[in-house]
């Protein structure tokens, strides 16, 4: 995992170390050398060429930061060009170094018609962004806009790396025509929590967060961590072959209507593939007889229903069998009705006298349970909560925009407010605890944006927290299950065509990927 923090949150951790004893400069010379390893490893990694780099650097540290990248690419061998905006110090150090090494510097302000530029960016494999980092919040001059459109003209054989973040990323315009569209952003320190905002994502391309000392040995993380793929080495359970199928947990799934009978099918799957041993569907009539020929390896528990909905009086049913089961999933597909909603109700009242087990709620019984008064005093301890936008701002009596604007500190508020876990569903993806905690997926795969994967998702999880006692682990878990799969599918079919189904298929691969 990596650190996520806001922009003033990140110069705090900046200061306090310089105010250790640490340099500036000593700081700066470590993010120009990751800047360039990162760019370098990178590039070997889908064996595409590293130079010739035109270096882009204008004002302040982030320009810093690009000018030691280009001294180190230059000294790997690299032919490098620099051109330098808005930084004119006659002292710069930085720039005098770069002169003893002959490599071609050039002032925006000394290249009329930007013919020196245009000359750079034919010559050039890579461009890096270094103009301005997270200093400015505010629409592009005009001459810096003119920069950015010649080099977005040489798209897509030339490819674009920001430092920290592209220009114009935070210029109040999201994901404006002006800012940097860059292939690869390498942030530096932490993950800056600004760009999670609707619209912000599509410029950042792949994503990198390197380590430059802003948390010494000893010092406490971030509450926001980001999740990598890595990470489900240690974040998905231990499987011994000393085992039986109840060994790895029995989950009771109250999924489904007559008109939703294919939630029904996605959820229980997604709970056999994490790897629970046992799956019971308790549904309606219509429900059972889809998943009879769809899912040959779940249970059934036929649930009274009417015209394809579960009636108020199947609560008691589920409550009597609740007791066999390890984790209950609720919600995907039962329907928002006043029956569905009165169902739900009866059976989270039911449960504060059962004995407490993990509860995920997902889909239509979020959104019939946005329509009870104070909803959050019915949620068990350790509920999780696994809505998409829409279905947040439901629970939150807030307008969609809002939320999608406000998703990780909204996620992580929420989650302390209503004493549960949440998992807010979007291009990124916030795991959310209430104690503060926030787990990151940022790993956007429009894979993913077809109906049924979050019924896949809430049954991932439900799976899982059979044999991952912590929700928030749990749920990072199972977002990067998730991703993967769909990255996978994506990459096998193309994401245009990609259904609920086929991620699923793909979820057997990320586990042997990640062997426990």
């Amino acid at each position: 995992m990596y650190p996520i923090a806001n922009i003033a949150e990140t110069r705090t951790l900046e200061s306090r170390v310089v105010e250790s004893g640490i340099p500036v400069e000593a700081l700066m010379e470590l993010a120009g050398t990751e800047l360039a390893s990162t760019l370098n490893a990178w590039a070997r990694a889908r064996q595409v060429a590293t130079g010739p780099v035109l270096v882009l650097a204008g004002p302040g540290n982030n320009g810093g930061d690009g000018l030691i990248c280009a001294r180190r690419l230059h000294d790997a061998w690299e032919r490098v060009y620099v051109y330098l905006w808005n930084r004119s110090d006659p002292e710069d150090s930085l720039i005098a170094d770069l002169e003893r090494r002959q490599v071609q510097i050039v002032h925006a302000e000394q290249d009329a018609g930007m013919f020196v530029l245009t000359r750079w960016l034919r010559h050039s494999s890579w461009c890096v962004d270094a103009l301005l980092g997270t200093g400015a919040n505010r629409p592009l001059p005009a001459d810096l806009v003119a920069i950015l459109d010649e080099v977005r003209g040489h798209r897509p054989r030339l490819r674009l790396c920001s430092a920290d973040l592209p220009a114009g990323a935070l210029s109040g315009t999201g994901a404006d025509v002006a800012a940097f569209p860059a292939d690869l952003t390498i942030m530096l320190g932490t993950f800056k929590s600004e760009v999670c905002r609707d619209g912000r994502l599509p410029n950042l391309g792949s994503i990198e967060v390197v380590d430059i000392g802003l948390f010494p040995e000893g010092s406490r993380d971030t509450d926001a961590q980001g999740l990598r793929a890595a990470d489900l080495d240690w974040l998905l359970p231990r499987r011994s072959n000393y085992s039986h199928k109840g060994t790895f947990g029995r989950v009771l799934c109250a999924v489904g209507s007559g008109r939703f009978p294919g939630a029904a099918i996605l959820a229980a799957a997604g709970v056999l593939r994490s790897g629970a041993g046992l799956v019971t569907v308790a549904g309606a009539g219509p429900v059972l007889t889809g998943l009879a020929a769809g899912l040959p390896e779940a249970t059934h528990l036929p649930l009274p229903d009417q015209d394809g909905t579960v009636q108020p009086g199947a609560a008691a049913l589920v409550l009597k069998e609740v007791s066999r089961y390890e984790s209950l999933l609720v919600g995907c597909g039962i329907g928002n009705t006043d029956a569905s909603a009165a169902f739900l109700r009866d059976l989270l009242i039911g449960l504060r006298d059962a004995r407490p087990i993990p509860l995920v709620i997902d889909a239509d019984g979020l959104n019939c349970l946005a329509s009870e008064t104070d909803w959050p005093l019915l949620l068990p301890e350790g509920t999780v909560l696994t809505p998409h936008v829409a279905e947040m701002a439901r629970l939150c009596g807030l307008p969609v925009s809002e939320v999608a604007a406000n998703s990780l500190e909204l996620a992580a508020a929420k989650a302390q407010a209503w004493g549960c876990h949440v998992v807010l569903k979007g291009h990124a993806s916030f795991a959310a605890a209430p104690d503060g905690q926030v787990r990151v997926l940022v790993e956007p795969n429009s894979a993913l944006a077809t109906g049924g994967t979050g019924d896949v998702l809430a049954g991932l999880l439900a799976g899982l927290r059979t044999r991952v006692a912590d929700p928030l682990q749990a749920s990072a878990a199972a977002m990067l299950v998730l991703s993967e799969a769909g990255r996978l599918s994506g990459t096998r079919l193309g994401p245009d065509s990609t259904l609920a189904s086929d991620v699923l298929q793909d979820v057997p691969r990320v586990f042997a990927q990640h062997p426990r």
